[in-house]
């Protein structure tokens, strides 16, 4: 999903909930749920990371990601990045 900016939170909401669906294997994902509750483990947050960090080119903190592992947390960390 190139071409996405990064400090627009509605494209980076939108962006996150697809790539969340496609890691995952789920059908629909909000903003506010919680990745390892969606079936989500430490591999894929790895790999769902690194490509978040690559195609958005923004360094992200897995710390603050940790303490609240939702999609709003990620757009908050992108777009303030």
């Amino acid at each position: 999903m190139a071409g996405v900016d990064p400090n627009s939170p509605e494209a980076v909401t939108a962006y996150l909930t697809q790539l969340w669906q496609d890691v995952l294997r789920v059908g629909e994902v909000r903003p506010e749920d919680d990745f390892f509750a969606l079936g989500g483990d430490s591999m894929q947050l790895v790999r769902m990371l690194v490509t978040v960090s690559s195609e958005l080119g923004r360094e992200l903190d897995s710390d603050l990601f940790f303490q609240r592992p939702s999609i709003a947390t990620l757009v908050r960390i992108v777009t303030e990045g």
